[in-house]
């Protein structure tokens, strides 16, 4: 940061109230002055002084403005700026970032914790595994089997923190400041203490039955899994993942994981796991029929979208199991077909009864793909038989889909440009069904 240099004379005080004065809505100062509080606020944010006015700031008894600026400075500086502290001083830090984490989860100040969490995160990250052997451990028992009388009273609260330190964590990973060596040293030991995470998080799974944690669960492994954690080692949380889409406060949260999982792209790399995890998405088509009887759009759609992403990204895999041998394969790669379908022809007009069906044409779009690019001439025509009907079947849906309604006055604007853009998506893949099936198409 430049200026840095001339930030040495503000005290606190002066901080506090530079930065009351900038958020204040009846303070009124002219673009330049804003502009110039501005520059000084960033400055100082990156300043020696931060390792002091930060912790001064945070202090339940200043607005919550300068507290979440106190913890900004002092999250920036430890991502930044902890070569500027010996060991001593990093010791001390992080004993003081333990305890104000605590108080302030006990007043519950989500925005001030979501920033000394990372700032904790970063800590975390530079002390292993150099300073810090089994770090992720050591960090879960110090929270979980605390002395702390507030965390002895309410232990769900120590595993919301540690919840969120270990979804944060991989998160982080990728903004650390360190170099190409240390980094690889420090991936190798969050890697290495996975199965510890993944233990914690089955233990949160038999123990708690609180929403507030258990959906914790979801966006954790999550983070995990986007760090590059193979899917085969959270194999053990599949049927977990996908019995929570059964519990509507849970549904949100795994969808999410899910998705993450579908579209993984190493997915491929695990023909026979993601065979196995099939089954299960032929199962959506239960909670996909409550939803249409219900009229719960929105839910429709997340399954929906699941169901596709599956296989969009699979769409390999689906191929290759209708050409097995088993006949069990077949079955189940046809039944996914004939899902996606069910998608597709979902009824109601677009985009004002259903929202579905155009969330399907990709699947279809990479499916003629696919086939199209197998190059054994005598494969390609099998295939083509085994999955023509699927696309004649196709052309007629998109027909009947891309028809006017009878009375146009339903739509709004807004639905009017929504389904013009339908109707070129679904003039697209009628063109690539043409392209796979030639004459057969005009049929």
């Amino acid at each position: 940061m430049s200026n840095i240099n001339i930030i040495t004379n503000y005290s606190a005080e002066d901080i506090e109230r530079i930065i009351d004065n900038f958020y204040s809505p009846t303070c009124q100062l002219s673009i330049e002055q804003r502009q110039q509080l501005n520059t000084i606020l960033e400055n100082l944010q990156y300043s020696t002084l931060a390792w002091d006015f930060s912790w001064k700031l945070l202090d339940i008894n200043k607005s919550t403005s300068v507290q979440f600026f106190g913890a900004v400075a002092l999250c920036n500086k430890i991502s930044k700026n902890l070569s500027e502290l010996d060991n001593n001083q990093i010791q001390q830090l992080f004993q003081q970032l333990i305890q104000r984490l605590i108080f302030y989860i006990s007043i519950h100040a989500k925005q001030i914790i979501t920033k000394l969490t990372v700032a904790l995160d970063h800590l975390i990250l530079h002390m292993i595994p150099d300073k810090w052997t089994n770090g992720i451990t050591a960090i879960i028992n110090l929270f979980t089997q605390s002395q702390n009388e507030f965390l002895i009273q309410h232990p769900e609260k120590a595993h919301l923190i540690v919840l969120n330190i270990l979804t944060i964590l991989p998160e982080e990973f990728s903004r650390i400041n360190v170099s190409k060596s240390q980094r690889s040293l420090i991936r190798l030991e969050l890697e290495k203490e996975f199965p510890n995470v993944l233990n914690y998080l089955q233990f949160i799974i038999s123990t708690y039955n609180q929403i507030e944690i258990l959906s914790k669960i979801f966006s954790c492994l999550s983070k995990w899994l986007e760090f590059g954690i193979s899917i085969l080692k959270i194999e053990i949380l599949f049927e977990y993942l996908f019995n929570s889409l059964n519990n509507e406060y849970l549904f949100d949260d795994a969808c999410d994981c899910l998705s993450v999982l579908f579209t993984s792209p190493d997915a491929l790399k695990y023909p026979s796991t993601f065979s196995h995890l099939l089954p299960y998405v032929i199962q959506f088509e239960t909670i996909l029929d409550q939803c249409l009887t219900i009229g719960n759009k929105e839910k429709a759609e997340y399954i929906t979208k699941l169901i596709t992403q599956f296989g969009e990204n699979l769409v390999q895999l689906i191929v290759q199991m209708s050409m097995t041998t088993n006949s069990q394969s077949q079955i189940v790669s046809h039944n996914f077909c004939r899902l996606v379908m069910k998608c597709t022809e979902i009824k109601g007009q677009y985009p004002i009864e259903e929202t579905c069906s155009i969330l399907t044409f990709n699947f279809w779009n990479a499916l003629e793909e696919e086939i199209n690019s197998i190059n054994e001439k005598t494969n390609q025509e099998i295939l083509l038989e085994v999955f023509h009907p699927y696309f004649e079947h196709l052309i007629e849906v998109l027909i009947s889909k891309g028809k006017l309604p009878d009375n146009e006055n339903i739509f709004t604007y807004e639905d009017k440009e929504l389904f013009r853009c339908y109707r070129a998506d679904i003039i697209d893949t009628m063109i690539c069904m043409y392209n796979i099936l030639n004459n057969r198409a005009m049929e």
